[in-house]
């Protein structure tokens, strides 16, 4: 605690702001942040940063509508991963031509007329269908 108490000193002698440029920026390739692992400075220090969702699936499926809505919902995410009970990797990315809005709608043309409470395997089967079509707004399925 004390070291922040003279750093705020220090701060504080000076009687007008500098401001810091963007030349001075780039100048500077590392910033090691107090308290965080080699790790996660590394990623602190990104100029583009990506989220990537890994989770399992207990059955042998790929992506469910769920896992495909909430990919779309979240701009922030870039990569979503799923593992089946059996080892076998599953993932989508957003490339760089990827469009929500074609996304979205591709999704709903998928799901419009979907019953609520319908089985599994409808589901399952719509799930399909969107990720045998998502490069058409920009995503890539494998």
């Amino acid at each position: 605690m004390e070291d922040y108490g003279k750093e705020l000193e220090q701060a504080k002698k000076r009687n007008n702001k500098v401001k810091i440029t963007n030349i001075a920026i780039s100048k500077v390739p590392y910033i090691e942040y107090k308290n965080m692992t080699e790790e996660q400075n590394l990623i602190m220090s990104a100029s583009l940063c990506t989220v990537v969702i890994l989770h399992n699936h207990p059955s042998l499926q790929t992506f469910s509508l769920d896992d495909i809505r909430f990919f779309i919902a979240n701009r922030g995410i870039s990569i979503l991963v799923v593992v089946s009970n059996q080892g076998k990797i599953h993932y989508i990315f957003k490339d760089k031509k990827y469009v929500e809005r074609e996304a979205v709608s591709l999704f709903n043309d998928c799901v419009h007329d979907l019953k609520r409470g319908a089985s599994v395997q409808e589901c399952y089967n719509r799930a399909l269908s969107f990720l045998a079509r998502c490069s058409e707004s920009g995503l890539f399925y494998t």
